[in-house]
């Protein structure tokens, strides 16, 4: 059996609570549309959205009113992955500001 991180949550729906987070964080606060949550973890609909926020709900990592847009209230935060910066380097056969080096 797959060893699961110490907040219980699927891989899934730690990606969901990143997004949702990421999402809220960056609105000054107002928590994203099941649509934007979609959009952001690719999935075809919300029917997928609505399942994974079911499962944050009952885990307690989210609370939400019913039958109510952009209700989703963050109780749980999760940790977010580290990102580093990326840094430029010139890939093979490109030289000065991306030009590319003419064939021969």
């Amino acid at each position: 059996m797959p060893d699961r991180p110490v907040y219980s949550l699927t891989p899934r729906q730690l990606q969901a609570m990143q997004v949702i987070q990421e999402l809220t964080d960056a609105s000054g606060g107002t928590p994203p549309t099941y649509l934007q949550i979609a959009a952001e973890l690719e999935l075809a609909s919300k029917s997928g959205v609505n399942r994974l926020v079911n499962g944050l709900h009952g885990r307690g990592y989210l609370s939400r009113l019913p039958n109510q847009g952009r209700s989703l209230t963050i109780l749980r935060r999760v940790p977010m992955p580290d990102f580093t910066p990326f840094t430029w380097v010139p890939a093979p056969g490109l030289r000065g500001q991306g030009e590319v080096a003419p064939c021969r």
